[in-house]
Parts: C-alpha cells; sequence; structure tokens
C-alpha cells in the first residue's frame, strides 16, 4: 500500500484528533509518564519497596466498617453478639 493512500486514509482522523482538547491532553500526559518511565529504566532506578502495613491497616479498616454495617443491619446478629439488648430496653420502658 502506496504511502499516500494510508496518509490520505489517516487525515481526517488526525484532524478530529487535533481539534478534541481531551484527546490532546491525555496524550501529552501520556508522553510525559513515557518519557519519565525511560529516564528510570535508564537510570537503573528500581520500585520502592512495597508498604505492607498499609495495606494492612487499609485491610483491617475496610473489615471493621463491614462488621459494623453488618451489625447495623442484622438484629438477630446484634441479639446474638450483645445478648438480650431488646428485652432490657422493654424492660427499662415498663418500669416507667
Amino acid at each position: 500500500m502506496p504511502v499516500a493512500d494510508i496518509s490520505s486514509r489517516l487525515t481526517p482522523y488526525v484532524e478530529e484528533l487535533l481539534d478534541n482538547d481531551y484527546a490532546r491532553e491525555s496524550m501529552r500526559e501520556g508522553g510525559l509518564k513515557l518519557r519519565a518511565g525511560a529516564k528510570a529504566l535508564a537510570s537503573g532506578r528500581r520500585k520502592p519497596p512495597g508498604r505492607r502495613g498499609r495495606r494492612l491497616l487499609l485491610l483491617l479498616g475496610i473489615s471493621i466498617v463491614g462488621a459494623g454495617l453488618a451489625l447495623a443491619a442484622d438484629e438477630d446478629l446484634r441479639s446474638s453478639l450483645f445478648g438480650a439488648g431488646s428485652e432490657a430496653e422493654t424492660s427499662e420502658g415498663n418500669r416507667g
């Protein structure tokens, strides 16, 4: 396929790309990140070690929130975990 034929087929797409601000900005950012990555590879820089502590704290936080939501949503779970909480409330109501 001749180069002129490829060029004529791609021209509308290139014009549309140049008119699209979002696409231009995305391509610019991608180019900057590609350049930074190439510099890092060329300098021999390594990826920093992972932060296990942060992951563990995040997992623990998500677990606590999930347990709280489960307790808030399920009355049977609350009563089995905390005892007869609803009986104590009814006996207090009968005193007054």
